[in-house]
């Protein structure tokens, strides 16, 4: 009840402070949105002389979204980005009805599935000194690949015929790299 009263407080107190915005001098604008517009109070929705709906993305638009906030988002995913652009289209298509905050959500998710899985080999390449910059790092954390997108999804996102096998070379060769040092160091959960 007390939470009613206050949402009450403060749209009484905004409605009148948007009344008096006709001051006869330079135009004022008035800029909102919500995500919910059906729970919008009708006064303050009158005051409002134009309303534009914008809907969530289609799958080109969530494409783009994906791309931008991915890791090394300055590289093109088409050709040779991180993130191939056969799976960031199956994720797109996979996302339908999803908005760009959630986007971003997901693919923060998918990052921690892709670190979670590579971090005892970065941590016995740290040990060995294999690491010695960001490029290093990233390098060795690798690509978004469609397997962790699924898992921070919860579904299976490549049709069939469709693969990122590109990207599993690329960590097959950084596996490889970093096997030969893996004998003399403790596993991750034993260091101190």
């Amino acid at each position: 009840e007390a939470d009613h009263a206050c949402v009450y407080s403060f749209k009484c107190e905004l409605l009148r402070h948007m009344d008096g915005l006709d001051t006869g001098h330079a135009p004022v604008a008035v800029v909102a949105c919500t995500n919910v517009p059906k729970s919008l109070d009708a006064g303050l929705l009158r005051r409002f002389s134009k309303r534009i709906h914008v809907g969530l993305p289609e799958e080109a638009g969530r494409c783009e979204i994906l791309r931008r906030v991915s890791p090394a988002n300055d590289s093109s995913v088409e050709t040779d980005g991180p993130v191939p652009g056969a799976t960031l289209r199956a994720v797109a298509r996979a996302t339908a009805g999803v908005s760009g905050a959630d986007l971003e959500a997901l693919a923060a998710r998918a990052m921690r599935m892709r670190d979670d899985e590579t971090s005892g080999r970065i941590a016995r390449m740290l040990d060995d000194g294999q690491i010695q910059c960001g490029r290093d790092l990233a390098e060795a954390l690798g690509p978004l690949r469609a397997e962790h997108w699924a898992r921070a999804l919860g579904v299976s996102i490549l049709a069939p015929g469709e693969d990122d096998t590109e990207d599993h070379a690329r960590d097959d060769d950084l596996d490889a790299d970093s096997s030969d040092s893996s004998d003399e160091s403790p596993p991750a959960s034993t260091r101190a």
